[in-house]
């Protein structure tokens, strides 16, 4: 079975517009929508999703495309289990960051607090991006919700143009800094 055939889409289509074609057939054949028998074709949209929607599954299904579905794991009795599959974890911060300071403030080092963006898990529906009625309206189906995180990073005295510092992030990673001297 084609997935791009499941899903109406072209072989070169988007990622968005496989996600727009995939949340169209879903609203229409969800087993909740009460349409018999749509069960076998729910899952054939989901499966080409869960394929087509993945960078790195993608390029393996282009690079061998199968005649055979994939089989999907979820039951009946829990038909949304795919979708907390396929929902990306929240990001981790940015690997580095540029921290730029006059060369007196280097000289005198000192704590410097930065608002980093960050990617969090959304609370309403705990990372799925579905809530009871369909996608999630505070993450608009992505899982996560994207904001700032305060870290403070410890400059030590006498630091050079080009140093990089590390500081701890609330949820246990550690960013770096590098400091750029200007003027």
């Amino acid at each position: 079975m084609d997935h791009y055939k499941v899903l109406g889409v072209a072989r070169g289509a988007t990622e968005a517009e496989i996600k727009k074609a995939y949340r169209a057939l879903v609203k229409e054949v969800h087993p909740d929508s009460g349409t018999p028998g749509d069960v076998e074709r729910f899952r054939a949209i989901q499966n080409a999703y869960e394929t087509l929607s993945h960078l790195e599954r993608r390029r393996a299904y282009d690079a061998t495309p199968s005649t055979t579905p994939v089989s999907w794991t979820g039951g009946f009795e829990e038909p949304l289990v795919p979708f907390r599959e396929v929902r990306p974890r929240p990001a981790a911060p940015p690997a580095q960051v540029d921290i730029v300071m006059s060369l007196d403030e280097a000289v005198r080092g000192g704590e410097l607090a930065l608002e980093v963006p960050r990617e969090r898990e959304c609370s309403r529906c705990s990372g799925r991006g579905l809530d009871f009625f369909g996608w999630c309206p505070s993450c608009g189906g992505e899982g996560f919700v994207r904001g700032y995180e305060r870290v403070v990073f410890r400059v030590p005295p006498g630091t050079a143009h080009g140093a990089v510092i590390s500081a701890p992030t609330s949820q246990g990673s550690t960013i770096r800094a590098q400091v750029r001297i200007r003027g």
